[in-house]
């Protein structure tokens, strides 16, 4: 079997173009709320975005910032600050 590299935020990607076309397709009949949160979503930078969307994926609702680590994203705490900023993520301190 050939081992098959896939690119940098190929997740971000397929996940954009998913909320794009409901956006495009049925704004609608989505709620204000969620006409805000895909405006903030575009509002956020690649990584911010890409961040959020592997959060998306993973299992759990509590994540360690310290064990948060992907390849593509390297600036881990601007992005962090960019998903609070926007209310996607909060701290339990």
């Amino acid at each position: 079997m050939k081992n098959v590299q896939l690119p940098d935020f190929y997740y971000l990607d397929n996940f954009t173009q998913l909320i794009d076309y409901v956006f495009d397709k049925h704004k609608s009949i989505l709620r204000p709320k969620d006409i805000d949160d895909y405006n903030h979503f575009s509002s956020l930078s690649r990584n911010a975005k890409g961040l959020y969307v592997r959060f998306l994926m993973r299992k759990g609702s509590y994540f360690r910032p310290k064990k948060v680590s992907y390849s593509e994203i390297p600036n881990l705490n601007e992005c962090l600050k960019e998903l609070e900023l926007i209310d996607f993520i909060s701290w339990d301190v």
